[in-house]
C-alpha cells in the first residue's frame, strides 16, 4: 500500500488533506511524534480516526510555544482556518478546518526507533502507542474507541491485556492499585459523552461490552493461576528457579514482592540469590521491594544488600528518612561506589567507614560481597 493510500485508509479527508498538505511538509514537525488514535489508524487502517495529536518528550511546552504559533500562521497563510480552543503548560489545543489537533508535552520516553515517517511527520510505533492507550483508559475516559484499539491491538499483535498493563509499567509513573486498574479496565462505565463506534467506522466488529466482560474473566484466571503457582513454590521451594521472571497479577509484582506480601521473606531472599532482580523495580503502584520492609530493619539491610546501584530518589526519598532508612540507604550507595574502583586506600575506607559510623573492617567485608554482585 503507497503511503497515501495508507493515510487515506486511516483519517477523514479533512484530515488528510491537513496532515498531507499541511504538517508533513513543515520542517519543524519534525520534533514532533504523532499518537494517538490516528497513529494507531495509521498502522492498521482498523478504523478512521480524526484527530491529530502530536507529542514532544518534555515537561512543559514553554520552548516550543513560538514554534508551534508561527506553524499556525503558516498553515493561515496556506488557506487553512485556524482557532485555539484551549492552552495550558503542557497543551494547547486547535480546530483546522475543523480537525482537532493536540500539541502536548509529556516526560513519557517515548520509542522514536519504532516511529515510521511520512514526510516531516513521524508516526509512533506501536509500543509507545499501547503504552498510551492503557494511559488513556488508565487515567483519562473511558471510550469505546480506546476499547475498541486496545482490542485490536491484542489481536494483532497476540498480546494479553497483562502485556498492554507491562508496557504501561514501562513507560508511565502514574501509580494505581489493582483495584483501581480492574474498575478502569472491566467495570467502570464508558463516560456519558462517549460517541461510540459509529463514526469512526470501524472495518471488524467488536462488542465493547463482551470484550470488557472477557477482560475481567482474563484477570479472574490468572489470579487463579498466580494462586496456584504460589501455593505450589511455597509447598516446595525448589521450583523457584522456574518463576524467576513471573509477574503477578494487575499490579505486574515481580516474584520478590509477591513473596513478601505473602510474608515469605525467607522465600524472598533464596529468590533474589538466584536470580537476577533489580530491587528498584517498581510495580503498577509504584512499589518496590523495599517498600514491603520499611519496618522491618533487618530485611530492608539484606534486601539492599542486592542493590547494584541507588536510584537518586532513593537518596532524597522521604519515606526511606521518616522510617530512618536513610542512612542505610547512603551507605550501601558508599559501598556501591567503592565496589566498582578498582582500588580503595586504608585511609579512604577508614574516613568512610568514620562517616557511616562502622567499624572499617565491616566497610570492607560489604565492599568485597558486592564486588561479586557487580
Amino acid at each position: 500500500m503507497s503511503d497515501k493510500k495508507q493515510l487515506q485508509a486511516s483519517m477523514p479527508a479533512a484530515t488528510f488533506e491537513l496532515l498531507s498538505e499541511g504538517f508533513m511538509p513543515m520542517p519543524e514537525m519534525s520534533r514532533w511524534t504523532l499518537v494517538g488514535g490516528t497513529a494507531l489508524a495509521i498502522h492498521y487502517q482498523h478504523r478512521l480516526s480524526e484527530d491529530l495529536d502530536f507529542f514532544i518528550k518534555n515537561s512543559t511546552l514553554e520552548q516550543d510555544r513560538r514554534r508551534i504559533d508561527r506553524m499556525m500562521r503558516q498553515l493561515q497563510d496556506e488557506g487553512f482556518e485556524v482557532s485555539k480552543l484551549h492552552e495550558n503548560d503542557i497543551q494547547i489545543d486547535f480546530e483546522i478546518d475543523r480537525v482537532k489537533v493536540t500539541f502536548f508535552a509529556s516526560s513519557l520516553d517515548i520509542l522514536r526507533k519504532d516511529d515510521i515517517a511520512f514526510g516531516n511527520v513521524a508516526v509512533a510505533g506501536i509500543e509507545t502507542i499501547k503504552a498510551m492507550k492503557m494511559d488513556a483508559i488508565l487515567n483519562h475516559r473511558t471510550l469505546s474507541r480506546d476499547f475498541f484499539d486496545i482490542a485490536t491491538i491484542m489481536e494483532r499483535e497476540k498480546l494479553t491485556i497483562f502485556d498492554l498493563l507491562e508496557s504501561y509499567r514501562q513507560h508511565y509513573t502514574k501509580y494505581l492499585s489493582a483495584g483501581l486498574v480492574a474498575e478502569r479496565l472491566s467495570k467502570k462505565e464508558l463516560d456519558a459523552n462517549d460517541p461510540g463506534l459509529t463514526p469512526m467506522q470501524p472495518r471488524t466488529k467488536i462488542d465493547i461490552v463482551g470484550f470488557r466482560k472477557k477482560l475481567a474473566e482474563q484477570i479472574e484466571i490468572e489470579v487463579r493461576k498466580d494462586t496456584k503457582c504460589l501455593d505450589t513454590l511455597i509447598s516446595d521451594p525448589s521450583i523457584i528457579k522456574n518463576h524467576l521472571d513471573r509477574k503477578f497479577g494487575l499490579s505486574r509484582m515481580n516474584l520478590p514482592q509477591k513473596l513478601a506480601v505473602l510474608g515469605e521473606d525467607g522465600l524472598v531472599l533464596e529468590a533474589l540469590n538466584i536470580g537476577d532482580f533489580d530491587i528498584a523495580y517498581k510495580d503498577i503502584s509504584g512499589k518496590t521491594l523495599l517498600d514491603y520492609y520499611l519496618e522491618d530493619d533487618a530485611m530492608f539491610a539484606k534486601i539492599l544488600s542486592f542493590a547494584k546501584e541507588i536510584p537518586d530518589e532513593w537518596l532524597q526519598s522521604r519515606i526511606f528518612k521518616r522510617y530512618d532508612k536513610d542512612k542505610l540507604i547512603a551507605l550501601e550507595n558508599s559501598v556501591i561506589s567503592c565496589a566498582k574502583k578498582a582500588e580503595n586506600s586504608k585511609e579512604k575506607i577508614e574516613r568512610l567507614a568514620a562517616r557511616h559510623n562502622i567499624e572499617p573492617n565491616e566497610l570492607r567485608e560489604r565492599i568485597e560481597a558486592k564486588e561479586k554482585i557487580l
